[in-house]
């Protein structure tokens, strides 16, 4: 009987499977790089504060084109107290004749400096200057920048800093750095230094481990100078990992190798994230199996990796373990140790548990559904060792589901599952229910894959053409943002996030502008759990603070201000960094400051305890001008924040200026504090004042801020649309109830709509997300529709819907904001009386208080002329009232005491009622402004000179700057006569007012029936003739309308 092969070895088994991570030179890895790659890589490292990444990346660069022999500098971009980024080092002769790479430099000595700074220009003449004024002998300065610079330009400075002081300089740009990474094959270093790339197996290549080992070498070059990582530890454990990897994938003696991870292991318990250690601890146990065939000792390996991973509520560090798990697997699979010595159920059981409770977190997709992965794989592992093909069979359309539910997912790893489904085609046979998995896979990937190539041309596009187009901006953005929330393209997806605010705030509309930024932000902190702290963290909490300032939520100030101090004092931050996080906090400051000087009293009070909150974050002249406007001027002085000899006057003076800032000149909105029992909100879509009423509860404040942020990135392109308001205010109210789902209605009489939301539930409740996102959806669907004059309405939503392709990707983020809140600072809503500080003492609102006048409307930024919020609407006419009640004419009469009374003349009574009960609850008995404008207009056709034109709208406020929307009723009365008109006209002048009325038309009656309990007296009356009406009369708007509008 022949003898069954022997088994495989770990190695001889992964050496088959995946050669290239072998020292094995029949199929060695290559760098797959595009050119376009990585010229889009160098143009992002600015916005992404890369510096000490782009240093490191130019100074491997440099040793490899220009000189082998570089020094690294210590401290952050710009060289630190060293001056230079690097530069050359002696050496022996007997060493120089060796040196078999380029050597430009002859032996002198070279200086360098590296920046990503987009104003190269100016940077190079200072890094030249700071080298050049060390006198240390260099013969030639070096300066590389990653932005791109004309041939003339370049020559040009290279002459004038050369002649200037007197030491060779050359500049080398973006088109350098491409030229040799790209055509001189080194896309090693931007792969290993720009994290840009692939690496893929060639076996055309031949057998060359060159990469590799100069990669170590110069790996271990940089370790015999630990002080330049000083800062920057977290980075000095990931160069350690990489050299032991490399160690490995070379196949290095296996003492060097195993020495090279347990230094990794020690820097990482030092110096790493938790992440780090994890990663570091793994690899071990990694290499161990698969390059030194050592198991013997894996169960207990395992055991103690897994008592320190398993508490953890991220999938991905479970993931870990699922794949030491599956080398226990193999071991048994292979007979090479036995179930029982394994401990493989109790091993496997433990894991599976875990998982199943993070599987089971609503609120965390694509970390459940990442478990869910490894669960399925666990389950296909036991099917497999069972010899049980039919359970085998039945996990592949699980496997299946897994795709399907990740297609909307962008956090979902995109790498891992399809990997282990290749894997699994060695196992699955002809099984027609695999080839079924495949094909969705395939539709994922392709899918994936497409998306994010049309998103990178969207982005492009967008950063192009700025916010002279903001609304361009929104639309190409929107879509992009949506397409690259996946893991793999994180960079991309934050840059469009942050673009996606800054456009949204420009139009006005700062409620989508808080929920791209919110997403951005929440994007960054994941992204920086994994590695070190992304520097672009601190412009985009620069751009939300300055949101927040805008819509007055004091809250969101308050953390913003908080995180961003928490930044600046505990983290380490490059070159003069700290200094400008410092300018950014100061003018945050006083901004605020400004907002508050111009809160009304009713507000003031609210805020009676902030003073101390307010000092508690750093925030001294928000607290200064808060306390003066409480009228706690006496405190100051107390305290020396007003030194004594300063008068009154002066400190007047003071923070008069600081109240008339442009920052507050377009202040408008309710003060937000989350705090009053019925929360309150504000935006303006195309002038229309929309609010919304809600319960201050965390489930239902969430609602109306996305509410507010679904009308907005719903209506954020409607200024290019022939879209006209017709009302002032639309009032929305949040009602908790206990309904199954939620519902949104409209009072078109009263102009009030109703969102009903069961009680407690949370907007981002993925178990209820589609109808979450239907009922906002429809909300601002039916807002769009009963507030605004929509000639052609199915014209008007095709192009909203189709031409707006984004439309649905930006309504899509709105929701996810409260997550995002929560996920950046640890609470959905957040409230100033929550705030932990250990001293808080009232500041009443003080009878005797200082009255500051408001900053002017014509200061504000009109960087951007027409936004949402620039325009205007004035409207006394309700037009679904009006329709309804069917306006047919007017009645003029005279009241017992003598008052003239103009009558409209009404068919449905209830309708007109509302119309009068309406302006009443506005203006009270008497419209003492005279809000509601009313001209009779005659001489309007020589051929029949007794009719009249009779004007219903809105007085014209003094302009600001903005545009102005006049909502209006206007109808041409035939009259037979001009005697009543005329004597009409004659009896209000001559008592100076008169009532205006509802009078309703019944057919069983000869005369309409006076309204007198809900008439308005009026003082104004515009009598003119139609001749003498000039372009800029008020007028001028019924002489091209007949009808009612």
């Amino acid at each position: 009987m022949t003898e069954p092969p022997p088994p495989l070895s770990p190695s001889e088994f992964m050496r088959k499977l995946r050669p290239e991570y072998y020292s094995d030179t029949a199929n060695r890895e290559v760098i797959d790089l595009l050119r376009s790659e990585l010229e889009y890589r160098l143009s992002t490292i600015a916005d992404r504060t890369e510096h000490t990444v782009f240093e490191l990346f130019c100074r491997k660069l440099a040793e490899r084109t220009l000189c082998p022999r570089l020094r690294p500098q210590t401290g952050p971009e710009g060289g630190g107290d060293s001056k230079v980024d690097t530069e050359t080092y002696p050496a022996a002769p007997e060493l120089a004749e060796l040196t078999y790479y380029a050597d430009q430099t002859n032996g002198d000595r070279w200086g360098f400096a590296f920046s990503a700074k987009k104003d190269w220009r100016t940077k190079a003449k200072s890094d030249v200057a700071k080298i050049a004024a060390t006198a240390r002998g260099y013969v030639c300065i070096v300066f590389i920048t990653s932005q791109f610079a004309k041939s003339k330009d370049r020559a040009a400075i290279e002459d004038a800093l050369t002649k200037q002081h007197g030491v060779k300089v050359m500049i080398h740009d973006r088109q350098w750095i491409l030229d040799r990474v790209i055509d001189e094959g080194r896309k090693d270093l931007a792969f290993n230094y720009l994290s840009v790339g692939r690496e893929v197996a060639d076996r055309r290549l031949g057998p060359d481990d060159y990469s590799r080992t100069q990669q170590l070498d110069d790996l271990e070059e940089l370790f015999k100078a630990p002080e330049q990582f000083e800062g920057m530890e977290r980075q000095l454990v990931a160069e350690a990992l990489i050299a032991a990897k490399l160690s490995r994938n070379l196949e290095r003696p296996r003492h060097e190798t195993d020495g090279r991870f347990a230094r990794a292991v020690a820097l990482a318990a030092r110096h790493g994230t938790r992440r780090q250690q994890f990663e570091a601890r793994y690899e071990v146990i990694w290499t161990a199996f698969w390059w030194f065939d050592e198991f013997g000792d894996l169960p207990e390996r395992y055991d103690a990796f897994d008592a320190d991973v398993l508490p953890s509520d991220q999938a991905t560090d479970l993931e870990l373990i699922a794949n030491l798990l599956q080398l226990v697997f193999n071991v048994v699979f292979h007979r090479q140790m036995s179930v029982e010595h394994a401990a493989l159920q109790a091993k496997a059981d433990r894991l599976r548990d875990r998982l199943s409770q993070l599987s089971t977190d609503a609120n965390r997709p694509s970390n459940a559904l990442e478990a869910k992965t490894s669960i399925l794989l666990i389950d296909l592992n036991h099917a497999m060792l069972a010899g049980n093909t039919a359970s085998v069979s039945a996990l592949w359309p699980q496997f299946a589901d897994i795709f399907t539910a990740a297609k909307t997912l962008g956090e979902f790893n995109a790498d891992r599952l399809p990997r282990l489904v290749e894997a699994f085609g060695t196992v699955a046979g002809n099984d027609p229910g695999y080839d079924a998995l495949v094909e969705t896979m395939a539709e994922f990937v392709a899918k994936r894959e497409s998306e994010a190539k049309a998103a990178h041309i969207l982005l492009k596009r967008a950063s192009q053409i700025g916010l002279d187009d903001n609304l361009q901006m929104i639309r190409l953005l929107g879509r992009a943002a949506r397409w690259l929330t996946k893991r793999e393209y994180v960079d991309e997806q934050i840059e469009a996030l942050q673009l996606l605010a800054i456009a949204y705030r420009s139009a006005g509309l700062y409620w989508a502008a808080r929920s791209a930024a919110l997403v951005a932000l929440a994007s960054i902190v994941i992204d920086s759990e994994q590695h070190e702290l992304r520097y672009d963290i601190i412009p985009t909490l620069d751009v939300f603070a300055w949101i927040a300032i805008e819509l007055r939520h004091v809250p969101d100030i308050i953390d913003a201000v908080q995180l961003l101090n928490g930044i600046r004092q505990g983290q380490p931050l490059p070159d003069d960094m700290p200094e400008r996080v410092a300018e950014k906090l100061l003018k945050l400051d006083f901004g605020f400051g400004s907002n508050v000087l111009n809160a009304s009293p009713a507000e003031l009070a609210t805020l009676d305890q902030a003073p101390d909150l307010l000092a508690a974050v750093g925030m001294e002249a928000s607290r200064a001008a808060l306390l003066y406007a409480l009228g706690h001027e006496a405190r100051l002085r107390e305290e020396g924040y007003i030194p004594p000899s300063e008068s009154p006057e002066e400190t007047r003076d003071l923070f008069e200026r600081l109240a008339t800032q442009a920052v507050s000149a377009r202040l408008w909105g309710p003060l937000v504090l989350n705090e009053a029992p019925q929360a309150e909100f504000a935006t303006k879509i195309l002038g229309v004042e929309i609010t919304v009423t809600a319960p201050s509860t965390d489930a239902a404040i969430p609602v109306a801020e996305a509410l507010l942020g679904t009308i907005e990135a719903y209506m954020a392109t409607t200024l290019t649309q022939r879209i006209a308001p017709h009302t002032e205010r639309f009032a929305m109210r949040v009602v908790e109830t206990a309904c199954a789902d939620p519902t949104f209605d409209i009072d078109a009489m009263t102009m009030t709509g109703t969102l009903t939301w069961p009680v407690g539930r949370s907007v981002t409740d993925m178990a209820h997300q589609d109808a979450a996102g239907r009922v906002l959806y429809e909300a601002a669907g039916l807002t769009l529709a009963y507030c605004f004059i929509i000639p052609d309405m199915e014209s008007t939503l095709d192009r909203l819907h189709h031409a707006d392709e984004g439309l649905r990707e930006r309504l899509g983020m709105i929701a996810a904001a409260s997550n995002s809140r929560e996920r950046v600072f640890g609470e959905k809503v957040a409230r100033i009386s929550q705030r932990p500080i250990q001293v808080r003492t009232a500041y009443p609102l003080q009878d005797e208080r200082p009255t500051l006048p408001s900053a002017d409307p014509s200061l504000a930024d009109r960087e951007f002329e027409d936004d949402h919020r620039s325009r205007r609407v004035q409207s006394v006419i309700d037009l679904h009232a009006w329709d309804a009640a069917g306006w047919k004419g007017a009645a003029f009469m005279t009241q017992p005491d003598g008052t003239p009374a103009l009558g409209l003349l009404f068919e449905n009574g209830n309708a007109a009622r509302t119309i009068f009960e309406r302006w009443r609850e506005r203006f009270g008995s008497e419209d003492a402004a005279d809000d509601i404008y009313i001209a009779i207009i005659q001489d309007i056709d020589a051929a029949n000179p007794t009719h009249y034109r009779l004007l219903i709208t809105s007085r014209l406020a003094t302009d600001d700057g903005g545009m102005v929307v006049l909502a209006n009723r206007v109808m041409t009365v035939p009259a037979r006569n001009r005697v009543h008109v005329d004597d009409f006209i004659a009896t209000v002048a001559q008592h100076g007012a008169y009532d205006l009325m509802a009078a309703i038309l019944n057919p069983g009656l000869l005369e309409p029936v006076p309204l007198y309990e809900i008439a308005l007296r009026k003082r104004q009356l515009s009598a003119k003739s139609a001749p003498s009406i000039g372009p800029g009369d008020i007028e001028q708007m019924a002489m091209t309308t007949h009808e009612p509008a």
